[in-house]
């Protein structure tokens, strides 16, 4: 590219030079003319100066991207803008948020209840009568099985009778119903098996309107030795009821097996271990029935001991052994644990009345029987129960002053605390699902 340089600037000659202006006749000529050529230089000179010719830069479209340059600069407008309505944003959500929150803690009324129950230990000496006026006590009869394996030393011929246990079902009536000793009992096919001694099956009793029928297991025993004794689900009549009412609505079913009959050569133990296994399976038996009143969460069974018998010692081979069992039988009287629990607080702590309600530990209480009481001893700790869902009605939509005064109408209470949240509350709710009750064992 050609260079162009600023060059001086000379009159044309066809034009006049400042010594062709001619000079003026008035006064102060010399300071005028002077003045006058100045400017008229200054004039001319401004009319021949040509502009100087710039070079001209082309154009670098890689270097000055307006794309880029834009992009450059739009996120720092964009990030101000943006970081401003984000601040609104949050602060408005923080306020709606206080207020939502506010609004729910004032709406939401709360209340926790929390109790300590009544204990003491008390000295127990109750009698409970044996008569048919007397719910408490219901008469029934237990037994348990015991067993011991023996090693086989011989063989001799046998006849053993089957034996198993079966349940008795009573739908006669409401009052029980006695079967004396070796009453039959007979399977569809005729088999025919008796019980021992004497038993009482207890009456049925009413849930609502369910027939809920009397019950007692016994062991029955084979009417002859033999195999074909050897059963297992199967249902009894009572031959003894033919044409009566009681046929049809005091019937038996087997519990488990009837096993052991049996007649021919078979393995055998001495007679000297098998008078051992007897005493020993007796022993354990009679230990077992003393500490069954504690077996069952909804009953306490009371064993009448003067009534304990045991069954004939039974055999049955496995193997080279011999596994000897032995059933022991006794009446019994069993309670309602919940119903016996409030029987024995309301009679023998002072001052208790006929609503208050307890539980009982009975591990060291002693049962007596005879043919007319029960008498009960000993020390057992009671622990007064406080009927939770009457609390929280009780509470429901009253004022804080009444809480002193619910209180002290509970006779069962050692000690409560309640606690209305939020605390301006005056109140508590009318609903009491929202009063919470809390228990210290």
């Amino acid at each position: 590219m050609k260079k162009n340089f600023l060059q001086d600037v000379i009159p044309s000659s066809s034009k006049r030079s400042i010594r062709d202006i001619p000079l003026p006749t008035h006064k102060n000529t010399t300071r005028s003319v002077k003045k006058h050529a100045e400017e008229r230089v200054t004039r001319e000179t401004e009319e021949r100066y040509e502009e100087p010719v710039v070079p001209i830069r082309e154009e670098k479209t890689e270097e000055y991207d307006e794309e880029e340059i834009y992009t450059e600069i739009k996120p720092r407008t964009s990030k101000k803008k943006k970081g401003g309505s984000l601040g609104k944003k949050i602060f408005t959500g923080i306020i709606i948020g206080f207020v939502l929150f506010v609004g729910i803690f004032i709406s939401r009324t709360h209340a926790t209840i929390t109790i300590t129950p009544k204990k003491v230990t008390q000295d127990i000496n109750i009698v409970i009568p044996l008569d048919t006026t007397s719910s408490l006590a219901t008469k029934t009869q237990i037994s348990k099985t015991a067993t011991k394996t023996l090693p086989a030393t011989g063989e001799q011929q046998v006849e053993k009778q089957a034996s198993g246990k079966i349940k008795i079902l009573n739908r006669h009536k409401e009052v029980p119903q006695e079967l004396v000793k070796n009453t039959r009992f007979q399977t569809p096919n005729g088999l025919i098996y008796r019980i021992q001694d004497s038993i009482e099956i207890p009456g049925y009793t009413m849930n609502g309107s369910t027939l809920v029928p009397g019950t007692l297991e016994v062991e029955v025993f084979a009417d002859s030795a033999g195999e074909e004794y050897n059963t297992s689900n199967v249902k009894f009549t009572i031959p003894g009821f033919s044409g009566k009412e009681q046929f049809d609505k005091i019937t038996a079913e087997s519990v488990n097996e009837i096993s052991g009959g049996y007649i021919g050569v078979r393995k055998v133990v001495s007679e000297e271990a098998k008078e051992q296994a007897q005493k020993d399976l007796e022993a354990q038996l009679k230990t077992e029935i003393e500490s069954s009143k504690n077996e069952s969460t909804e009953y306490i069974i009371v064993s009448n001991l003067a009534t304990l018998s045991y069954g004939e010692l039974q055999d049955k081979v496995e193997g080279d052994s011999v596994v000897l069992s032995l059933t022991a039988r006794v009446d019994a009287y069993s309670f309602v644990k919940k119903d016996f629990s409030n029987f024995i607080g309301q009679n023998s702590i002072q001052g208790a009345s006929t609503t208050d309600l307890f539980t009982a530990d009975t591990k060291n209480l002693f049962f007596a029987i005879d043919e007319k009481e029960i008498r009960i001893t000993g020390a057992t700790p009671l622990t007064y129960i406080t009927d939770v869902e009457k609390l929280k009605k009780d509470f429901s939509d009253k004022k804080r002053s009444d809480v002193s005064s619910i209180i002290d109408s509970y006779n069962s209470l050692e000690e409560a605390v309640a606690v209305l949240k939020p605390f301006w509350k005056s109140k508590f709710p009318s609903d009491p699902s929202k009063i919470e009750v809390i228990i210290n064992e």
